[in-house]
Parts: C-alpha cells; sequence; structure tokens
C-alpha cells in the first residue's frame, strides 16, 4: 500500500494547461435553436392577438371598477388592479418585443397601433397604452366587441353539446339531460 505521505511527494503524472479564451463555450440555453425570419404579417398576426387580449382585459378592469364603484359607499376607486397593471404590462411587454422583430420597428406602439387602424378596432387597449389612467374615462365601443359577446356565446353553446355528448354516451345522470339544456353553464 502507498501512503498518503508518498504520494504527495511524487510528480504528477500530467499538469492541465492554462485556459485558452478561445476554446470558451458560450452557453445559449434559451436561444431558439432555428431562427426563422419573421414577416411583416407575422408581426401583424401576433399584435392583433395581443390587442385582443388586453382589450379584453380592459374590459374586464373597466367592469370591476364600475362593480368597486357602486360598492364603495362614497368615493369611486380609480386605482387599478394590481393583477390587472402585471398582466398588462406583459402583454405590452410582448408587444414591444414583437415589434422590434421588424427592420424598421416604430418609435411607439401608439404609432403601430394608428397606422395599421388597429386603434379603431381595440379603443380600450389603444388607450390604455397611451395613457394608462384613461381606462376609466373610456365609454367607447369598440368593433370587436360584437365579435366577442358572439365567441362567448360560440363558446357557451359548445360547451353545453360537449357536457351532453358526454352523458349521452356515458348513460350516467340521464335524468338530469333537461336541467342542462334548461340552466347551461355560464360563460367564464
Amino acid at each position: 500500500m502507498v501512503s498518503a505521505a508518498a504520494v504527495s511527494c511524487t510528480p504528477p503524472l500530467c499538469s492541465p494547461l492554462g485556459l485558452d479564451p478561445g476554446f470558451k463555450i458560450d452557453v445559449c440555453i434559451h436561444e431558439p435553436l432555428w431562427v426563422v425570419p419573421v414577416t411583416r404579417g407575422d408581426v401583424a398576426v401576433e399584435i392583433v392577438t395581443l390587442c385582443s387580449q388586453l382589450e379584453l382585459l380592459c374590459e374586464k378592469e373597466m367592469n370591476e371598477g364600475v362593480s368597486r364603484e357602486f360598492s364603495s359607499q362614497d368615493r369611486y376607486r380609480k386605482s387599478l388592479s394590481p393583477t390587472f397593471e402585471s398582466q398588462a404590462m406583459v402583454l405590452i411587454g410582448k408587444m414591444r418585443e414583437a415589434l422590434n422583430r421588424l427592420p424598421q420597428p416604430p418609435a411607439f406602439i401608439q404609432d403601430y397601433l394608428q397606422s395599421t387602424s388597429l386603434a379603431g378596432m381595440f379603443p380600450r387597449a389603444a388607450a390604455y397604452i397611451a395613457n394608462p389612467q384613461t381606462l376609466y374615462n373610456l365609454g367607447q365601443q369598440g368593433s370587436m366587441d360584437e365579435y366577442f359577446q358572439h365567441m362567448a356565446s360560440l363558446h357557451l353553446v359548445s360547451s353545453m353539446c360537449r357536457q351532453l355528448n358526454s352523458v349521452v354516451h356515458n348513460l350516467t345522470n340521464y335524468e338530469h339531460i333537461a336541467h342542462r339544456v334548461a340552466v347551461p353553464k355560464p360563460f367564464c
């Protein structure tokens, strides 16, 4: 057996070389493997999607603000809920990221919304982006409001049909079919 003192006294079999910076490896965990060129149409679709999400979020916050108005005694709270502000900032940040992928990105999101007429389609989102304090001053209806109501109705009908299909195929609680048709689940 070799003692520890003997091992520490013997010279090393090989000595490592110093680190050469030329062989440094960049770690790109969050980078995409395949970079796909983005077209103006791709950016437009992404902006429309984000605007529709922000529009519905603004409408929900306005409706909750009205209910807060009637529930409070003598004053109207004009403060926005923290969850709304954080969700809205995330959506606006995603809009900025999408616009920055354009060859000549606009300086402001409002300019892009005005130039593409999206401000007319999503007035609440455009007003919030321009000035977050105008959310409660906005009484204007957007051109997408009827579309959103129509989609909510279609979602309600679709979910009710799925429930009825499940009951019919499983034949459990079939006596409640009439009740499910008469009292559909509210849209969430």
